[in-house]
Parts: structure tokens; C-alpha cells; sequence
């Protein structure tokens, strides 16, 4: 497996890193997550999932890898080789999809305890990708396994973001924290084809706009019939309440179930390190009626 083999490429590493190359010094870094909630009343504690990444710097490229568990056996997330050409930077390994915004975003980098519905929707696979950071435009393409088991395929995916307004600065962050003073405005679109399936193909569409103490967010995708056969959508927007404070609302639909969720973030002397608190409804299809859900949710990053 390429997972396998980066997992050598990265004990070598350790034993003897080159720096001056690719970029940084050697990193470890990672955090540990936990909630109590009302979702499951048998156990309302949970581990949400402890991560530890390795960053591994050589004079020409760069290891990156990522094991998370979540009470089961660990796994790997991010395990790839990784350069810089020209350029552009390519990643040959397992990393994740680059289908949504949302998706790309550090889980401890975001406001909301979880993803968006959108964002769920995909995750991390083998493959290679090529990828480009601009002032005013990025973009990504990569070529990675079929999500398929069962059947032979790729799944290839392009993604590009235009920053209309401002620079790509809050591309890897939800929310206002950190934003500039300035207003950004940032447009994308991803076009995916999943050959494993008959009918794999996906479309998303996003907006993000932040300005000072506010943000908002719009995503979108329609899913051809053999991945879903259905066009959720996620719209939230977030406001810095106090300098460690921050207020969102989030809007989603993916025409299994709707949910409001109302959070409250606190950030202590990092971004990534938080408590945050849920109020959320959720209306299932075939329910009756309404179910409410409160969590409350902490992340501890080093």
C-alpha cells in the first residue's frame, strides 16, 4: 500500500531530517477532542477523536503523516510524499479529497463541533494530486481511488477558488477568527468524476465572505444518481462576540434530514485549542417530529 510505503520514507526521516529544503523544521503536532451530549443517552460521553501528525521536511520534498483514533484502531489520514515543482505542489500518498472547502479545513479549525453535511460527504484516498496557490486564484487536481470497492475506477476531482475580493487568507479556517479588517469575498467550484461508479459524478459550488468579525458561507453539491442522487447544501455565518468568542448559525440539508445548529465558541491561547457548545434540531425524513440535540464539545491541540 502507498500508505505503507510512506510510512518507511517517514522512520528515515525522523532518523536523519534535512532541512532547508521544502521548508520547516521537523513538526509534531495534534490534538485530542471529547464531548457530552444528548445524541446518545447510553453513553452522552464521548471521544471524538485523538490525532497526532508528523511533519518531516528533506532537502527536496516533504512527509506528511496523520493517525487518528476515535476508540477504534488507528488509523492513517494524511500519509503522503510531498514536493514542490516549479511552483506547484505535488502529493503522492493518501490525503483528502479536495472536493469542498469544508472538506479541507483541519477538523480543530473549525467553529462548528462537526463538519458541514457537505463536507462529510467525502474524505481521504490514495492517489496523486497537483495543486497551486495564487493571490488571487488556487486550484487543485487530483487522481485518486475509486471509492467503489467492489469495482475498477478512479476518481478524479478539480477544484477552483477566485478570491474576487482580498487574498486567499481565510481559505483553511471557518469562521471570523483571524480574519482581516479588510473584506475577502471567495468564490469555487469542483467538478468530480468517480469512474467506479455508472453515474460518480459530482459538482459543488461555494462562497466565503468575512469581513472584520464576520463571516458567512454557502456550499453546495449535486450528486449524480450512483453517489447519492441528491443536491445538499449547507449556509452558516459566524460573528466574533468577544476577542475569544465566537456565535455561528448554521442552515443544512441533505434531503435525509435539515438541521439548525446554534454554537458558541470559545478559543483559549490558540486557534485550535477550544470548548465549544450546540444547540441543534433536527428533522429527519419518515420523523414524526422534531428531535433537539445539545452537546457541548472541548479540543486540546499541541
Amino acid at each position: 500500500m502507498i500508505s505503507t510505503a510512506l510510512l518507511s520514507l517517514a522512520l528515515v526521516g525522523v532518523a536523519q531530517p534535512v532541512t532547508g529544503g521544502v521548508g520547516d523544521e521537523p513538526a509534531l503536532s495534534g490534538f485530542f477532542g471529547a464531548r457530552i451530549g444528548t445524541q446518545d443517552s447510553a453513553d452522552p460521553l464521548s471521544l471524538d477523536a485523538a490525532r497526532v501528525r508528523l511533519f518531516v521536511p528533506t532537502r527536496d520534498a516533504f512527509v506528511q503523516l496523520e493517525l487518528e483514533t476515535a476508540g477504534d484502531a488507528p488509523d492513517f489520514l494524511d500519509a503522503h510524499l510531498g514536493a514542490d515543482i516549479g511552483g506547484f505542489r505535488a502529493l503522492f500518498g493518501r490525503f483528502e479529497t479536495p472536493l469542498t472547502r469544508s472538506r479541507l479545513i483541519e477538523r480543530e479549525r473549525l467553529v462548528f463541533l462537526d463538519r458541514s453535511l457537505v463536507g462529510e460527504t467525502s474524505g481521504w484516498m490514495d492517489g496523486v494530486q497537483l495543486s497551486g496557490r495564487g493571490q488571487r486564484l488556487d486550484w487543485w487536481l487530483s487522481v485518486q481511488d475509486g471509492s467503489n470497492g467492489g469495482a475498477e475506477g478512479l476518481t478524479s476531482t478539480a477544484r477552483v477558488a477566485v478570491h474576487l475580493i482580498g487574498g486567499g487568507v481565510v481559505e483553511t479556517t471557518e469562521g471570523a477568527w483571524g480574519a482581516p479588517e479588510t473584506p475577502t469575498l471567495t468564490v469555487a467550484g469542483a467538478f468530480q468524476d468517480d469512474s467506479s461508479f455508472v453515474g460518480g459524478r459530482r459538482a459543488a459550488f461555494e462562497a466565503f465572505w468575512t469581513y472584520a468579525d464576520m463571516s458567512a458561507a454557502f456550499e453546495i453539491l449535486d450528486n449524480d444518481a450512483s453517489v447519492g442522487d441528491s443536491s445538499p447544501w449547507s449556509a452558516s455565518m459566524t460573528c466574533m462576540v468577544a476577542p475569544r468568542v465566537e456565535a455561528g448559525v448554521r442552515l443544512e440539508d441533505d434531503e435525509l434530514q435539515e438541521r439548525v445548529t446554534l454554537a458558541v465558541t470559545r478559543y483559549q491561547q490558540t486557534r485550535s485549542s477550544r470548548w465549544c457548545v450546540e444547540l441543534g434540531r433536527v428533522d429527519e425524513e419518515g420523523a414524526a417530529d422534531s428531535s433537539t440535540l445539545l452537546q457541548a464539545g472541548v479540543t486540546f491541540s499541541f
